[in-house]
């Protein structure tokens, strides 16, 4: 009924009239996807400053929103089940991508979010220009947004299990990596600078301080972790240490006192413990204000840094 108001309308989101309509708009918008996708990657840029990257990482942004744009719109123009449906490989890569970064995993969902609201304008647009019927008109808007929120959410779910199982992985072949270094760091052997650096994010052509940490509490190894680095965050503080930090946690307990943990260091718990060995470099600055003898040399003053490509660690001393 046209402008009329119809008090506690029945409307049959599921009627053939109704999916035919929505089948329509989705066609209609089909024909502009280049467009919804530009303005829906525009949209997400503009608001999430932290998916500003590389130029490889934003091609495969444009390949993720082309994709996911593109499904919904086959999925309401053929009425597809969406249980029959799985996220764009583009877009479960864009996840494992910025998981590999850093990138915050709420950048991600919101991203998602700012999509739906642009994309759903457009077909609300279209659909203004599909019929003035209020009901079915009405009806329409009901079932698209049914549509398109359960696509969103179904493919939401799938880009967090990508994220976290990339994310777990990266984090545990970056430990993994930075724990070999460490290894042939303290072996003695010649090691490439520049290389090792690189894995361990830290800086080697600067005075050091080494510390042996441990928790002697039976609680979870993540835990321990977090509570090893607030304390050893608070003893760098009191040290004058304001460096990067380079930390190679061991999540095993120790045999006992007297526990050995790395090429030539010692420890001494009382009882079985969980280890963490961090290295903590001292900022020349620091050194320099402090000028203390025997702090790195005999003027207390930095070493000009070396220029090879390798360095040999510290002989191991005498126990």
């Amino acid at each position: 009924m046209l402008g009329g108001v119809c008090k506690n309308p029945q409307v049959d989101i599921d009627s053939p009239a109704v999916a035919e309509l929505v089948a329509d708009v989705a066609a209609a918008v089909s024909r502009r996807v280049a467009a919804v996708s530009d303005e829906v990657y525009e949209v997400i840029l503009r608001e999430i400053p932290e998916l500003h990257d590389d130029k490889s990482v934003l091609t495969l942004l444009v390949s993720s929103v082309h994709s996911n744009v593109g499904t919904c719109l086959q999925i309401m123009q053929h009425q597809i089940d969406l249980s029959a449906v799985q996220a764009p490989t583009a877009s479960l890569e864009y996840a494992r991508r910025r998981a590999q970064r850093g990138t915050p995993l709420t950048a991600l969902l919101r991203a998602y979010r700012l999509g739906h609201t642009r994309f759903s304008d457009w077909l609300l647009k279209e659909l203004a220009q599909q019929t003035r019927d209020a009901q079915m008109i009405t009806a329409a808007t009901l079932s698209m947004s049914k549509i398109v929120a359960g696509y969103v959410d179904q493919t939401s779910e799938e880009i967090v299990a990508a994220y976290t199982r990339e994310r777990e992985n990266w984090l545990r072949n970056r430990s993994t990596a930075r724990a070999a270094r460490i290894r042939d760091l303290l072996s003695g052997g010649r090691i490439n600078v520049r290389a090792t650096e690189a894995t361990l994010g830290y800086g080697l052509r600067q005075y050091h301080v080494g510390v042996v940490c441990w928790s002697g509490d039976a609680v979870a190894a993540a835990d321990n972790i977090t509570r090893l680095e607030h304390a050893i965050s608070h003893v760098a503080g009191k040290a004058g240490c304001y460096g990067d930090r380079c930390s190679c946690p061991a999540t095993y307990p120790a045999r006992g006192p007297g526990c050995r943990w790395g090429s030539g260091t010692r420890s001494t718990p009382l009882g079985p413990a969980w280890p963490a060995w961090t290295a903590i470099s001292t900022s020349r600055s620091a050194t320099r204000r402090r000028g203390r003898p025997g702090s790195g040399s005999p003027t207390g003053r930095p070493s000009p840094p070396r220029r090879s490509r390798s360095l040999r660690a510290l002989p191991r001393r005498g126990r």
